[in-house]
């Protein structure tokens, strides 16, 4: 935990950043590849390829709950 420039202390836990681009900066928190943000799920490419796999899975593993019954 680091203090920046205005005396606040980062809490690595609840802070994550997803970098759009290059950047030579250095992070005290976790940089992810992709982000859940209100319940979507995009990447640093702004594609939502993990996000719709992630509805097909869910919907497909509905639809075997159904099939069994």
């Amino acid at each position: 935990m680091n203090d920046n420039e205005n005396g606040m202390i980062v809490n690595p836990d609840k802070h994550h950043a997803m970098v759009l681009g290059t950047t030579d900066h250095r992070f005290s928190f976790p940089v992810e590849e992709s982000l859940d943000l209100l319940g979507m799920t995009i990447d640093n490419q702004l594609n939502f390829d993990k996000h719709v796999c992630l509805v097909c899975n869910k919907v497909n593993n509905q639809l075997k709950v159904m099939a069994v019954e």
